[in-house]
Order: C-alpha cells, then sequence, then structure tokens
C-alpha cells in the first residue's frame, strides 16, 4: 500500500504542477519550476496529512520529491 501513495505522489505532483507552473513567472529557469514542484509535493503531502492520516500524506510528499528530483 506504501507503494500505492509514493506512486500516487508521484503522478499528483506531475499533474498538478503541469496545472500550476504556466501560472507562475520565471518557470522556463529549471530552479524555478524544481522549487515549484518541491512546492507542489509539500503541499500534496500536507493535504494528504490532513485529509487521510501523517504517514499516507508522508508518503505522497516522498512520491512528490521523487517527481522532483527526477526533473532536476
Amino acid at each position: 500500500m506504501d507503494a500505492v501513495y509514493v506512486t500516487g505522489g508521484f503522478f499528483a505532483t506531475r499533474f498538478a504542477a503541469g496545472y500550476v507552473l504556466p501560472m507562475l513567472p520565471m518557470t522556463d529557469q529549471p530552479i524555478v519550476r524544481i522549487a515549484a514542484k518541491a512546492g507542489v509535493a509539500y503541499g500534496l503531502g500536507f493535504l494528504g496529512g490532513k485529509f487521510l492520516n501523517q504517514r499516507s500524506g508522508q508518503l505522497l510528499m516522498l512520491g512528490g520529491l521523487v517527481e522532483a528530483l527526477s526533473d532536476a
């Protein structure tokens, strides 16, 4: 079940960042894009911790940070 949360965090961060990044300025610079993806991953983990449970939120954030690092 942990792998499901990590994979979900990975793809949810990818999709959410694809929606949010075009609205932000200077996302053509790699460091801004990576920082924005890390911020989206943190927010996803925070919301997952509030609505699911703390461990699930941490796993969602882990998957999101893997997406941000794969972009780096």
